[in-house]
């Protein structure tokens, strides 16, 4: 094992690890006059999407290990492309995710939005991690 292999092998124990992934969320609702895409952040850890208002469901985990979830961080959206949110929080301001976050799309007609997702450490401001995130959202009626 190389010096190299065997410091980062060691460093283990280094505190909580915060990782965001880009994510695709389609609300297309066949049937429907209005279709919906929502991104969360769990106060417990996870990444979630919910599609036309139905559960929230699992994407990835933003802390490891989720037991450090909690106040300690902070997330802010930002609109970086496309429609303006309009389901959830505001963008552009920095929330404690102590409480669960969420931002989101609905349209009847198509519409698409691109957002930038950072997490920040509360206490230092530094950001750990960041993902870029597409909604759509679309009500097809026949």
């Amino acid at each position: 094992m190389t010096g190299i292999m065997a410091a980062l092998v060691g460093s283990g124990g280094g505190g909580p690890v915060v990782t965001l992934y880009a994510q695709t969320i389609l609300g297309y609702n066949f049937g429907s006059s209005l279709g919906s895409g929502e991104y969360r952040l769990t106060a417990g850890g996870k990444v979630q999407q919910s599609i036309n208002g139905g559960s929230f469901t699992d994407l990835q985990s933003w802390v490891d290990p989720l037991s450090a979830a909690g106040g300690d961080y902070e997330a802010r959206m930002s609109r970086t492309a496309g429609a303006s949110t309009n389901l959830g929080e505001s963008t552009g301001v920095w929330y404690s995710l102590g409480s669960s976050r969420t931002w989101g799309l609905q349209s009847s007609n198509f519409a698409s939005t691109f957002l930038l997702i950072e997490v920040r450490s509360a206490a230092t401001q530094v950001v750990l991690s960041s993902a870029a995130v597409q909604i759509e959202a679309e009500g097809i009626v026949f």
